[in-house]
């Protein structure tokens, strides 16, 4: 190697670490788009998630009526935004989980089944595979009994599209339920929702 070569090379070596802060901006860059992070591995995309309650129960105003559950406390969030009472919208295009927790009781023991159905509305429209049915039973010794349930569905949603969660019974007698806090326990809301995305 000549003189002119070698020189050459020092020079670069002297320049690494200028170079290294001229091209950081670039590759940070090069590694954020359209709001993802990349990690090399795997797409991290934004967190989108929501936690909404009832705190204060709620009941079917009559029988085969559909209702809207409705929340009134929304204690985390970030990119998917509580409308109303009873609907949300979406920031971010993507797959959400939907998963609710619910306690559900019948003031009556007339021993008969009745039933409970749930599901989501997207844009006013149904969304297909949401449906769940819950059979409610009480015995006639027995009246005002407790029963924790649990409804999730996963759909894709778009930006600024809106969901709501819609129920009707097949009696007036069944209402959600709070559960009060004591020096043992935290209160527990009748209704629990947690929406939040799982895919791109």
């Amino acid at each position: 190697m000549d003189q002119t070569g070698k020189k050459f090379q020092e020079k670069l070596h002297r320049m690494k670490p200028i170079l290294f802060i001229l091209l950081l901006p670039f590759a940070l860059t090069s590694q954020t788009s359209f709001g993802f992070v990349l990690d090399g591995s795997y797409n991290i995309g934004h967190n989108c998630y929501i936690t909404a309650s009832d705190t204060v129960g709620q009941a079917p105003s009559a029988a085969n009526v559909p209702e809207c559950f409705k929340f009134n406390l929304n204690d985390n969030s970030d990119q998917i935004n509580q409308l109303t009472d009873s609907s949300f919208t979406f920031t971010y295009p993507g797959v959400y989980f939907i998963n609710m927790n619910f306690i559900v009781s019948k003031s009556s023991n007339d021993a008969s089944m009745d039933e409970l159905f749930i599901y989501g509305v997207q844009n006013r429209n149904k969304i297909k595979q949401s449906a769940e049915k819950y059979q409610i039973f009480n015995d006639n010794s027995i009246s005002g009994v407790y029963y924790n349930k649990n409804y999730f569905f996963a759909s894709r949603f778009s930006a600024s599209d809106t969901l709501k969660l819609k129920y009707f019974t097949t009696t007036a007698d069944l209402q959600f339920n709070t559960t009060s806090a004591d020096a043992m326990k935290p209160g527990i809301p009748a209704v629990y929702l947690q929406i939040f995305k799982i895919s791109e």
